[in-house]
């Protein structure tokens, strides 16, 4: 009996000093270490395709990763539609001042990062920062961000969810824009960047390093354990940032006549100039062109109505006038209706 007691005395010990050492880290350590790199266990997820109704004067349509659901404007209203039973509704997470500013789909979650124009508890009108389950509806505090201004608008958002970063670029007016970052546990800090607008923001997937471009002077930069660093582009010009993929290649599209002709990719600890490059045979819109997690890369045709995988050479056939397509779904729009097609049900 005394054997026993002891053994499970132990037992008890141990998980009590386990607990603690995990209090300490999750409190502690990590509190004041945020910038971290997290490998990822990933699950593929079936569409199957559908077809929904979205109102004609709708904008800014966007699909979340597997096309479960879609998000749009008309005028300052926000809605989002559940493909699977073709419902739509407005947005409200503010009662009395909600306006929804910019929205953006995480890569691989049914939540969209919002930025909203509200009135605080003090009265002021601000910038926030909020997550919002699609599935759920429920919606997730993240940070009261900054004043508003009038002219103030938001230019992007790039959040991983393995890490919990969310980095949010806003203009205050002008040719004056900054970028902030928020952390897994809410802290929040101005990147400390000015910039003459922010032509585009990407986040590596399993890692907090930033990818941005200064819309005026045209160049990019990392942010990296808290300072930025100029990308060296070489010879070439007119470049456009594309993507980032699971192994850390970035993808920019050199542009001619604002078409993109040929992509470059690699990655940033070698120089560009020994990056791989892939010679478009016809110049594309830069929303024809679509790389997923693993690096593959996606074409459109709108002549041909096809998705093409340039790494594969499979296509998937579509019906209308594209709209937009992610790694996953295509979407498009015929005779009044919209529909959402997997793209893995290859040709």
């Amino acid at each position: 009996m005394k054997k026993m007691t002891k053994i499970i005395t132990w037992a008890l010990l141990s998980i009590m000093m386990q607990c603690a050492v995990l209090l300490f880290l999750d409190k502690v350590y990590f509190k004041h270490s945020s910038e971290f790199e997290i490998s990822e266990i990933s699950t593929d997820t079936s569409v199957k395709d559908v077809s929904i109704n979205i109102p004609s004067d709708a904008e800014k349509i966007k699909v979340s990763y597997d096309g479960k659901y879609v998000s749009y404007f008309i005028g300052d209203k926000f809605y989002i539609n559940d493909t699977k039973n073709d419902t739509s509704k407005e947005i409200i997470t503010d009662e009395d001042s909600n306006t929804v500013m910019y929205a953006e789909w995480l890569p691989d979650r049914n939540r969209v990062t919002i930025a909203e124009k509200i009135k605080n508890d003090s009265g002021q009108t601000v910038v926030n920062i909020i997550s919002y389950d699609a599935k759920s509806g429920s919606k997730y505090q993240l940070k009261e961000l900054s004043k508003y201004s009038s002219g103030m608008k938001v230019e992007g958002i790039a959040t991983t969810t393995l890490s919990g970063v969310s980095y949010v670029g806003i203009n205050k007016g002008g040719n004056s824009s900054s970028i902030y970052r928020i952390d897994i546990n809410d802290d929040m800090k101005n990147i400390g960047v000015k910039l003459n607008g922010i032509a585009a923001l990407k986040i590596f997937p399993h890692k907090d390093v930033l990818l941005y471009e200064d819309a005026g002077t045209k160049k990019f930069y990392y942010y990296k354990n808290g300072t930025s660093n100029l990308i060296n582009t070489g010879t070439y010009s007119n470049l456009e940032l594309l993507a980032v993929d699971n192994k850390d290649v970035v993808y920019m599209g050199e542009t001619s006549n604002k078409k993109i002709t040929k992509i470059i990719y690699g990655t940033l600890d070698t120089d560009i100039s020994t990056w791989q490059t892939l010679n478009l045979e016809k110049a594309k819109e830069p929303n024809d062109i679509n790389i997923d997690e693993n690096g593959e890369i996606l074409i459109n045709d709108n002549l041909e109505g096809t998705i093409t995988n340039m790494s594969t050479g499979s296509k998937v056939s579509y019906s209308g006038k594209y709209i937009t397509a992610n790694s996953k779904v295509v979407m498009s729009s015929d005779n009044d209706q919209t529909y959402i097609k997997s793209l893995s049900e290859t040709e």
